[in-house]
């Protein structure tokens, strides 16, 4: 694997997230007003390669939401022909490596750094994604049938972090 570029994802990348998210995800894709607000508030980061002009190979969204009170993993997404080379596993750890200084800028009271785990949803025949989590010790809480639009069952997943991201 060749290092990446890490980089924070800005307004200037919307349409191209926008683009990838819709052609992975399908009506799944996060909606252009919430990848948005991600941009503008979350710890959203992309890997652009340095042999191919920058050509985008995969980015991670996380956010707070009202519905948690931890941090949740909107997005994790690497292009195709990057997959299984190491470059998910460079994102995630990076991202989580990222996530205590993130939650400090959130909340100049440190009341979100207090948070002790970090959620996501993984659609439930995702056994490649279910496997990856689990290999960064998240692990399944809960089943939520109807999670997705064609009416697909999700397995809710928790990483315990406790203020220190390993």
């Amino acid at each position: 694997m060749i290092k990446p570029n890490l980089l924070k994802v800005t307004i200037d990348d919307l349409d191209n997230i926008n683009n990838v998210q819709k052609n992975m995800f399908g009506d799944d894709a996060l909606k252009k007003d919430i990848v948005e607000s991600l941009v503008l508030g979350g710890l959203f980061l992309k890997l652009d390669s340095y042999n191919e002009n920058n050509k985008l190979i995969g980015f991670i969204a996380i956010g707070l939401t009202g519905e948690l009170i931890y941090p949740k993993i909107y997005s994790l997404a690497i292009i195709s022909k990057y997959r299984n080379t190491g470059y998910g596993s460079y994102l995630l750890k990076s991202a989580l490596k990222k996530l205590p200084e993130y939650l400090k800028l959130v909340d100049n009271d440190d009341e979100y750094y207090k948070f002790d785990k970090i959620a996501l949803y993984v659609r439930k025949n995702n056994q490649n994604a279910l496997k990856f989590f689990m290999k960064f010790d998240f692990e399944i809480i809960s089943k939520e049938e109807n999670y997705y639009s064609n009416g697909e069952a999700a397995y809710y997943m928790e990483k315990t972090i406790l203020n220190k991201i390993s």
